[in-house]
């Protein structure tokens, strides 16, 4: 078990604490990590002035993406799952104390590890907050990716991100309307394909125009800045994009056989095996597509 805190600067640290990160505070104090000190000044240069349970569900995530780049997953006893006790300071920790097994569970969901959450007192609230109108959210992915079912036998849980599944995102629309943050999280491409996405774009022109210019690829930058032609947003990509960008006119897709299947031998096992399969079943429907747009 790893214990994170996440505290003011001027706070206490607190006892058998592994490591501290200072909340919303460019300082330098020993050996303590700094998280959003940044965001007082932005905000402030933006005139917004949040309630005290926005700053504290805003503490939270930011506690929550330094606890996870602080946890290294090589210690762990299974190589992976690690286990994470988080404190971090509120305005009203028996509020969010209400919220702690929805948002563990959240957590849990998102990460694939055992995470406890603990809430204290002396949270940050830097001025009084103005009233604003409700907010739509909106996160436009594909259902396909949102889902972002496992392709492989050694692609699932964490392996497959969740940061737009349909449970992950109600599990924290949940908490919002609890607490009374008037934040409504829409997605509303959920129930469509990217294929069904770019049909149902309103102007042809300038999709066929600039779909050979963006980037699918989570490893985009590990590959020359090129997709790599194998990781999960490269497989969708090459299935719905072909009918705009036909084989060889995509600059950054690398549509030939060599490219598509150079680099597997970084993949083991019977995964190897899975996803050779599926790149050379994509690159087979690729060069025999029809050029007519039709949803994936």
């Amino acid at each position: 078990m790893t214990t994170i805190s996440c505290l003011p600067e001027d706070m206490a640290d607190l006892p058998g604490s592994d490591v501290r990160f200072d909340l919303y505070s460019n300082s330098r104090i020993g050996s303590r990590g700094r998280v959003g000190d940044l965001v007082p000044g932005r905000l402030r240069r933006q005139g917004l002035r949040p309630s005290a349970v926005a700053w504290d569900f805003t503490s939270f995530a930011l506690s929550a993406v330094a606890a996870d780049e602080a946890v290294s997953r090589e210690r762990s006893p299974d190589g992976w799952t690690r286990e994470i006790e988080l404190t971090l300071a509120v305005t009203n920790p028996d509020l969010w104390k209400t919220q702690r097994g929805r948002l563990t569970e959240a957590l849990r969901f998102l990460s694939g590890d055992i995470w406890s959450l603990e809430f204290v007192g002396h949270g940050t609230c830097l001025a009084k907050h103005r009233d604003g109108s409700p907010v739509e959210l909106r996160i436009p992915e594909n259902g396909f990716i949102s889902q972002n079912v496992p392709l492989t036998p050694m692609r699932t849980g964490s392996l497959s991100t969740r940061t737009t599944h349909p449970y992950f995102l109600r599990l924290i629309q949940d908490t919002l309307d609890d607490v009374g943050l008037r934040i409504n999280l829409n997605n509303p491409y959920e129930t469509t394909t990217k294929g069904e996405m770019l049909v149902g774009c309103s102007d042809q022109g300038l999709l066929s125009g600039l779909a050979g210019l963006s980037t699918s690829c989570g490893r985009y930058s590990r590959t020359g800045f090129r997709h790599c032609g194998r990781c999960v947003p490269c497989q969708v990509r090459r299935e719905t994009d072909a009918p705009f960008t036909r084989v060889g006119d995509d600059p950054l897709m690398p549509w030939q056989a060599y490219d598509c299947l150079a680099g597997l031998e970084e993949v083991r096992g019977i995964d190897r095996i899975e996803l050779g399969k599926l790149v050379a079943d994509n690159l087979r429907r690729a060069v025999q597509i029809e050029p007519e747009l039709s949803p994936a």
